[in-house]
């Protein structure tokens, strides 16, 4: 059988070597990776805690994650995990800074009625209803859920738009056709693009063997099967490539 590991790094990677002693295969690809950009420092005289927080346009995006309100002297006042309603912009995005009063907290917090497990929002909110002061930091560039095959590909193409000038990033190891076009794309390593086609808006996976005549246009390709990620939903479009014929391993 073969895995996709997607624990941080240095996990991953002692994770995938007992999956390959047991036996099977594994794909190592970290769906967190922390930037840390120099900004304005946080002040933090009298707080107990700070929500790392993204101005965020969509409400979808917000709903995914949790709100707050915040008090006109810019504390918080409630947080809300999953909210149907958003009343600002600001999207928790699950970084924290607290002292040890969290701790208390989460010792009274109790479990859900919904889904009979304990949040961290909730904790947070025991911690502002003892009197504890809790304010936002609005610090975080992107803040993306991986929960489709189209959120995996946007952190890769954001990631690459990033560390390079073009926004294309390619692994050692890698063969391109001459008459090939890379446009906007990751290509992992040990790769093999074998005719001159097109590659936009892609991600490609270490060991795929590409022989295609026909380009891609914002999919993921694996060594076992091709991801249509058109229209970046939750209904994403997966081909397995032992019936398509177009990528072999």
């Amino acid at each position: 059988m073969r895995y996709l590991v997607t624990r941080p790094r240095d996990d991953a990677e002692a994770f995938a070597k007992a999956l390959h002693a047991r036996g099977h295969g594994a794909i190592v690809a970290p769906i967190m990776e922390v930037h840390v950009i120099a900004g304005e420092p946080i002040a933090l005289e009298g707080v107990q805690g700070v929500l790392a927080t993204r101005e965020e346009t969509d409400p979808e995006a917000i709903r995914r994650n949790f709100s707050m309100h915040v008090s006109p002297e810019g504390w918080v006042t409630r947080v809300i995990e999953k909210p149907r309603h958003t009343t600002n912009k600001l999207k928790g995005c699950g970084i924290y800074l607290f002292d040890l009063s969290i701790f208390d907290a989460i010792r009274r917090t109790p479990r859900t009625a919904l889904r009979d497990e304990y949040e961290l929002t909730d904790a947070i909110q025991v911690m502002i209803d003892d009197g504890n002061r809790v304010r936002p930091a609005n610090v975080i560039e992107q803040d993306i859920n991986v929960t489709n095959a189209g959120d995996l590909l946007r952190c890769n193409l954001l990631h690459a738009r990033r560390t390079t000038a073009a926004g294309v990033v390619i692994g050692s190891g890698t063969f391109i056709h001459p008459g090939a076009s890379v446009r906007n794309s990751v290509i992992g390593s040990n790769v093999i693009v074998g005719q001159p086609i097109t590659i936009e808006n892609s991600l490609i996976f270490d060991n795929t063997h590409v022989d295609s005549t026909t380009g891609f246009d914002r999919v993921i390709l694996t060594p076992e099967m091709l991801v249509d990620c058109q229209y970046f939903s939750e209904d994403v479009r997966v081909t397995r490539l032992a019936h398509r014929g177009a990528v072999a391993r």
